[in-house]
């Protein structure tokens, strides 16, 4: 993607207002997972999974860590590979673990296309054009590709061609989502666009519908979703043409289950591993994400401790293939984390001047080591040095492109990064104060 003005704004735009990650172009000011991305496209994304492997990728770090700089910058990865993604957020009340066919049918309603940049800005820029997210929209694209397709192989006899290959849509695991996808294909070709949606709402769980009766589509029943899971991997690969499917399952940074639902939930977590190692799941690739690893698995059992045992060895260079993924200890040394927040903030300057079009003064490098210094230093709770930072430079570079400050004193940092834990520490009782409603 190239950089500009314009691009430069939407990049910075939620990093000014609130520390958090634009969804676009973390590439540009992302510092200290370069060689976790490296390793994971070129043993997973370009080898494992496009060849009809699995994986699962435990990643914790603590609130403002980089957790989601961390999944939106492996999902471009993903979609510069040819991957469709899916992002899931995980909570007590909608969508968790302990109600497997829920997750199901949250990936059917958040999957999505590889897009590409120009389809990032109209979504993510100004123009805020609607993410196409779903299965709905996958099929529908695939079909109107197809479409294009036969047209121009036979021409007049583009749609006969086109039912006789609607016909071989089949050989799924899941008998009853190969009906419903052939179908929901074919009411295309003949536009009827009602049967469509009709036939669009079983991946929802609703059966409650005559066209699903008519074709013989049943119930979505709990104990056939990882069926179900491995055909929609087969839609994505061996019709549509993906290399596979990344889905980010995000527990967010608070979560209060009952403890036979933790349990299910830890137990249904385990079957996602145990069908990742023995590569039963092909051409999907899991990530899940924790805001504590400590507190996830505090909990004794033989769910748990089932768990504990595979997560225990900690991804590496020297160990590419472990599962776990502590985002804290792959800069282990307190010199390597502020050699990477001030490459953080020299990247984040040169977004403001790209989107300004000034230059910074020669106060700059000495405005950065202060604010780097004092944010790594002032980890306040559980809010992570790194979101402190971001947010604390985005204010000090406001202060030097309007030339209030020349240069960003100790003392100013300090302030700075004090201000800023005062605001993050209030969102955070927030969270917590909107936990003790429910």
């Amino acid at each position: 993607m190239k950089l500009t003005p314009e691009i430069a704004k939407m990049i910075l735009k939620p990093l000014q207002e609130s520390g958090i990650p634009p969804k676009f172009g973390l590439e540009f000011f992302s510092s200290g997972f370069e060689d976790v991305f490296y390793t994971l496209e070129k043993e997973y994304l370009k080898d494992i999974i496009k060849n009809k492997g699995s994986s699962f990728k435990f990643v914790s770090a603590s609130f403002g860590g980089g957790k989601t700089h961390f999944t939106y910058q492996f999902r471009e990865i993903a979609w510069k590979n040819n991957y469709a993604t899916c992002h899931v957020p995980l909570d007590s009340k909608n969508v968790q673990f302990n109600k497997i066919l829920n997750v199901f049918q949250a990936i059917c309603q958040k999957i999505q296309k590889p897009i590409s940049d120009e389809e990032k800005i109209q979504i993510f820029g100004e123009l805020k054009k609607p993410e196409e997210l779903g299965i709905i929209n996958i099929v529908k694209h695939w079909y109107y590709t197809k479409q294009k397709e036969f047209e121009i192989l036979y021409k007049d006899e583009w749609k006969v061609e086109l039912k006789k290959y609607a016909d071989t849509i089949r050989n799924f695991d899941s008998i009853y989502f190969g009906r419903a996808i052939r179908e929901m294909f074919k009411s295309l070709i003949d536009e009827d666009y009602d049967k469509f949606e009709e036939l669009s709402l079983w991946f929802e769980g609703n059966i409650d519908t005559s066209k699903a009766k008519e074709f013989g589509i049943k119930k979505q029943e709990e104990a056939d979703t990882f069926r179900m899971m491995k055909s929609l991997s087969t839609l994505l690969t061996d019709f549509i043409g993906y290399a596979g499917i990344v889905i980010f399952f995000d527990e967010g940074e608070r979560t209060a289950l009952r403890s036979r639902d933790k349990d299910r939930q830890v137990n249904t977590l385990r079957q996602v591993i145990d069908n990742c190692g023995d590569q039963s799941m092909p051409g999907i690739m899991f990530f899940y994400t924790v805001p504590d690893e400590a507190e996830f698995l505090q909990s004794s059992g033989h769910a748990y401790d089932a768990i504990k045992q595979r997560l225990q060895k900690y991804f590496s260079q020297d160990h590419p293939m472990s599962p776990n993924i502590s985002l804290e200890k792959l800069v282990p040394s307190d010199e390597e984390q502020l050699e990477n927040l001030e490459e953080v903030g020299r990247k984040l300057a040169h977004l403001y001047e790209i989107s300004r079009n000034m230059v910074f003064g020669d106060g700059l490098e000495e405005s950065v080591a202060n604010i780097a210094k004092c944010a790594k230093n002032a980890r306040f709770m559980e809010i992570a040095y790194r979101r402190l930072f971001v947010q604390t430079m985005c204010e000090g570079l406001d202060l030097l492109s309007t030339e209030a400050e020349i240069k960003i004193s100790p003392e100013k940092a300090d302030g700075l990064v004090k201000g800023a834990e005062e605001k993050l520490s209030s969102e955070d009782n927030d969270v917590n104060e909107e936990d003790k409603a429910y």
